[in-house]
């Protein structure tokens, strides 16, 4: 009875360690599963990689590797405090410092901080890092944002070397030639993100407004804007562009009905009211086309093309002193543009220097376009952020559109530090 009750704990005991270890082994299995889940999932599916490498954790929490790429998986899911955290626990874990460094300035870098990240990013790029095609996909974007067009059109060449058949690498690349005026390029590569990514609507628009500006046969643009109208039949900008393309085939009519279904929505396309207006021009009855021409540059003052023809019309209908005010318009709108280009070159060869930005801003805020004008000052201050001039120009902005709190910031920061030892 003794030796059957001693069988009977060893059995016991050697069952219980087989549960152990076949728990421990399920455990490391499901975790090694949940491993390779999140990394096959981080380049497509960045959310759900970082909830399998999550799960990965609750297994492996000393893992710097795990870490690591949780870190990179936030990252790319726009969680930038909890990148942060991750990769600061994979630098605990022992995880490569090299790594690490490159994260940590690519994490600096999708939090506006570009400035003392490049030379970093830039090493890693030119010296082939594996990862380097990722830094591109965030070091391209970053330089867009800064209207930094030469430095980014060579990046995204490198980029496109790593990766050919990246479609968001051809997109930035199509912005960067559209910008830069190499019109053709930039429709070859907008073609090349529709064939990539047929489904990509911003691309075929963008593909057929190019085509429609280099003149060159509508054919393309056309079959590119039928395809986004079925997808989305109420889209203004679609249906002012198919307008646009039924004009040049010779059918009026039919651009002129799309044109007032625009026109008749709740937000208008001013390019709606400027292709109706001329389109009445086209047909001999100015009379016709002057509210559509008028109410485009009410909506829009920073198009020369608009005012010229608004220009046009007014002479034809006889409202002489009208047209020399617009006339004044459009030729200082027309100067600077022409301004703007020269200092889009300028910024190009010199790109850290604020005042041609605070200049290129300031140009654009006075025809109109707030938007892009703050964005030019912002990234004055970007490069030098105590640049008085582009304090004061904002300090304008603010005071001239009913914005006191914020005038009233920019003028304390455009003021002279005061000088030691005077009296307060």
């Amino acid at each position: 009875g003794r030796a059957r009750r001693r069988q009977a704990a060893v059995l016991c005991l050697l069952l219980a360690l087989l549960g152990v270890v076949g728990r421990l082994i399920w455990v490391h299995a499901s975790a090694w599963a949940n491993f390779d889940r999140g990394r096959a999932a981080l380049g497509d599916d960045p959310a759900a990689a970082r909830v399998y490498l999550d799960r990965c954790l609750e297994t492996w929490p000393d893992s710097g590797e795990v870490h690591f790429l949780a870190g990179q998986a936030a990252r790319r899911s726009g969680d930038l405090p909890a990148a942060q955290q991750y990769i600061d626990a994979a630098a605990r874990c022992g995880w490569a410092e090299s790594a690490i460094e490159v994260e940590r300035a690519l994490i600096k870098l999708q939090s506006g901080q570009l400035t003392g990240q490049e030379p970093v990013l830039l090493r890693c790029v030119h010296d082939g890092h594996p990862d380097a095609h990722l830094v591109l996909a965030v070091l391209v974007p970053a330089y867009m944002a800064e209207f930094r067009w030469v430095e980014a059109d060579g990046l995204s060449r490198k980029w496109l070397d790593l990766r050919p058949d990246s479609a968001a690498a051809w997109t930035c690349r199509g912005e960067i030639l559209e910008r830069l005026r190499r019109l053709d390029e930039a429709v070859a590569a907008f073609r090349r993100v529709v064939e990539l990514a047929p489904d990509d609507r911003p691309a075929r628009l963008a593909l057929a407004r190019l085509v429609l500006e280099v003149r060159r046969p509508v054919g393309e643009a056309v079959e590119q804007l039928e395809w986004l109208t079925a997808a989305d039949p109420g889209n203004p900008a679609v249906l002012v562009q198919l307008a646009a393309c039924r004009e040049v085939e010779g059918r009026p009519d039919e651009a002129a009905a799309l044109l007032d279904r625009v026109i008749a929505g709740h937000a208008p396309d001013p390019k709606a009211f400027y292709y109706r207006g001329r389109l009445e021009m086209n047909r001999g009855r100015p009379a016709a086309a002057l509210p559509f021409l008028r109410r485009g540059v009410d909506l829009d003052s920073s198009d020369p093309e608009v005012l010229y023809s608004l220009f046009l019309c007014l002479q034809q209908t006889g409202n002489p002193v009208e047209a020399r005010v617009v006339e004044d318009r459009w030729k200082r709108c027309s100067a600077d543009l022409t301004r703007a280009r020269e200092l889009g070159k300028a910024i190009s060869a010199a790109p850290h220097d604020p005042d041609l930005r605070r200049e290129i801003g300031e140009l654009f805020l006075r025809n109109g376009r707030d938007r892009d004008g703050l964005r030019w000052l912002e990234s004055a201050l970007g490069q030098r952020p105590d640049h008085a001039p582009t304090h004061r120009a904002l300090a304008a902005y603010y005071e001239r559109t009913g914005q006191p709190t914020l005038a009233v910031r920019h003028r304390v920061l455009a003021a002279p530090p005061p000088v030691a030892g005077r009296e307060q």
